[in-house]
């Protein structure tokens, strides 16, 4: 205000790409949330939400279903054994009813796998020497050899994701 005595200030809620986002955005652009059964950072089996707005952006809040919420014990809480795929297969149901255009918001993450779990998810095998799929969890990384994109699911391709996050990576 002092810098600009006669602009028009407009207060809006804002999230830092965690939590909350997804709700935040859908209150500004209008639209739905979608629910679908997925799993949490651990593989246990949950129901999470992400949003389909009017103009048919597809949101995903990471921390829905790979969020830190997750953990609560203290045995839980080690990211090298955490995954996306969670939210990997919310992409893949989003992708499978039509959703080629994603908001994918990262705030509150469990994991430190570099959405591996995402791609496998989407079909895309990273394997180790032996040719063995990985286990999910970003410390299994460290035995990655190949990745294998031959079953990447129909659509994913056309694909354009934009990523919302509040640290620099």
């Amino acid at each position: 205000r002092k810098a600009l005595p006669g602009a028009k200030i407009r207060l809006l809620p804002i999230a830092d790409g965690g939590e909350y986002t997804l709700e935040i955005i859908l209150l500004k652009l209008g639209g739905d949330e979608v629910f679908v059964e997925t799993v949490d950072p651990l593989n246990r089996k949950i129901e999470a939400g992400y949003g389909i707005t009017n103009d048919n952006l597809c949101i995903i809040e990471l921390p829905k279903a790979s969020g830190y919420e997750f953990l609560k014990d203290k045995k839980d809480k080690n990211p090298l054994l955490t995954s996306t795929y969670g939210t990997g297969l919310q992409i893949r149901h989003a992708l499978e009813n039509g959703c080629r255009n994603f908001l994918l918001t990262l705030g509150g993450s469990a994991t430190v796998d570099g959405g591996a779990g995402i791609l496998q998810a989407l079909g895309i095998r990273l394997l180790d020497k032996e040719g063995n799929d990985l286990p999910p969890g970003g410390g299994n990384l460290l035995i990655l050899d190949k990745i294998d994109s031959s079953g990447f699911i129909p659509g994913a391709e056309e694909a354009k994701f934009t990523i919302l996050c509040d640290v620099v990576n």
